[in-house]
């Protein structure tokens, strides 16, 4: 659904994304610099296999007064790389608003159903 809402450009996915995402942070190791989501917009990429809405990634020295692209940098709705990269930044930091939850890995509970206990 997140990704079908991604795709399509629309004031409505904007505001849902931003209540999601605003305000989250996270570390890039790559680039050793921590992001904070963007609460007042989305950027828009145009580029093959990323199309659609982007988190605008803000870095410390991002002053809304006067913005510079070399102080922001669209991040990918990946769930696997940025979902990974906020929930190890929330472990490590933790925030009185932030609530870090996964899903359990059930890979052996299908063992389970085939034993002879039954």
């Amino acid at each position: 659904m997140e990704i079908t809402a991604r795709a399509k450009k629309d004031p409505v996915n904007e505001a849902k994304f931003l209540e999601k995402y605003g305000g989250l942070v996270w570390f890039d190791p790559d680039l050793k610099e921590t992001f904070m989501a963007s609460s007042e917009g989305m950027h828009w990429s145009k580029i093959r296999g990323t199309h659609g809405y982007c988190l605008l990634g803000l870095l410390d020295m991002y002053d809304p007064s006067a913005p510079d692209e070399k102080d922001w940098e669209p991040w990918v709705l990946d769930p696997e790389l940025l979902h990974r990269l906020v929930v190890d930044y929330y472990k490590k930091n933790s925030s009185t608003n932030i609530v870090v939850v996964q899903k359990e890995n059930n890979m052996d509970d299908s063992e389970d159903d085939s034993s002879d206990d039954k």
